[in-house]
């Protein structure tokens, strides 16, 4: 079972993989509450009260995202099956401790949300004689942003009092939507396209495989998308002049690839040459930071998923052994990051 999340569909896939190099089925449930009852829906849009054949599982996979007392009914159903149950804290919000406390087929799994992923970027960038540099954030409202540039701050202040972190942040939005909640353009878009888009593929006669309204309203989702983008990114610019001011700093940690590649692009407008003035680096290890030579911190999620199922296969966890288990995470090193000038 999982529950709603950012990470959800590369997880869900990596995880059916494993399940069927494995020979096992996965039952794909999205969960959501009702009236204060848990409620869950299958990947058809069947709605049940209970989660269906819990009888028959193996175990279960969950996916914690969602206000605290929805998480903790749902745990608390599955503690009533008594089977292995493996919980994966993303956020780093909840107290899964007292959740999952008295289950000892529960074990929960940390990641993203977690400080090691900051503090291995901050050795990574002192071994390379990095003493000062700039952590830009557009999201700095979101915990995750924050921890990071906490934990990365804290690692650096270990090194000695040459060594600092800048942070640069808009500390206002937590989700690239936030950045973009003008309705009325919203609108606008929406207008165009029905407008525009379908008079025109009407008069040309090509065919569209799903209904129009539909079709249209993709085009405009894929057009806020791309607003959003840009928002955020112009919305960076100033931060990027400030980082820059400062002769100190050489190296940029961004806390998103999406950041990242928007710092590259800047620098090269501005002739700043990479990594050989600035060091970039990122977090997520996206497909754009392959594209863009990014040096990235990738989470392992295929690490996460093994040990999830594994868990869930052969729970050896006794009574008392409550303590979540780290999954590591590997900076991928590429040509955007380099010894300090």
């Amino acid at each position: 079972m999982r529950l709603l999340s950012p990470w959800a569909e590369a997880h869900v896939r990596m995880l059916e993989r494993e399940c069927v190099r494995a020979g096992l089925t996965l039952r794909i449930l999205t969960y959501g509450e009702e009236h204060r009852r848990p409620f869950y829906l299958d990947r058809y849009g069947n709605g049940f009260g209970t989660v269906p054949g819990a009888g028959d599982a193996l175990g279960f996979v969950v996916w914690t995202v969602g206000p605290p007392y929805s998480i903790r009914m749902a745990l608390d159903e599955l503690r009533s099956y008594k089977k292995p149950v493996a919980v994966l804290d993303e956020e780093g919000t909840h107290d899964l401790a007292s959740m999952t406390a008295g289950n000892r087929l529960a074990r929960v799994f940390r990641f993203s949300s977690t400080e090691q992923p900051s503090r291995d970027l901050a050795r990574f960038l002192y071994i390379r004689g990095h003493r000062s540099v700039a952590f830009i954030s557009a999201l700095h409202k979101s915990r995750w942003s924050r921890v990071r540039c906490d934990e990365l701050t804290r690692e650096f202040a270990g090194y000695g009092p040459q060594w600092s972190v800048n942070p640069f942040t808009i500390d206002t939005h937590d989700s690239p939507e936030s950045h973009f909640n003008d309705g009325r353009l919203n609108d606008a878009v929406s207008g165009l396209l029905h407008a525009g888009l379908s008079a025109d593929l009407a008069r040309r006669g090509v065919p569209v495989g799903l209904p129009i309204g539909t079709f249209i309203e993709r085009c405009r989702q894929g057009c806020v998308d791309i607003m959003q983008q840009e928002v955020i990114a112009g919305r960076l610019v100033p931060l990027f002049e400030s980082a820059l001011k400062n002769r100190n700093i050489t190296a940029w940690v961004c806390a998103q690839d999406s950041v990242a590649v928007s710092a590259l692009s800047f620098l090269k407008r501005r002739e700043i040459a990479v990594p050989g003035m600035i060091s970039v680096a990122g977090f997520d290890d996206s497909p754009d930071a392959l594209r863009h030579d990014l040096t990235s911190v990738n989470f392992n999620l295929d690490g996460l998923v093994h040990a999830m199922l594994s868990h869930v296969r052969y729970p050896k966890f006794a009574p008392g052994e409550g303590g979540a288990v780290e999954i590591e995470s590997v900076v991928m090193e590429r040509g955007s990051s380099g010894r300090a000038r």
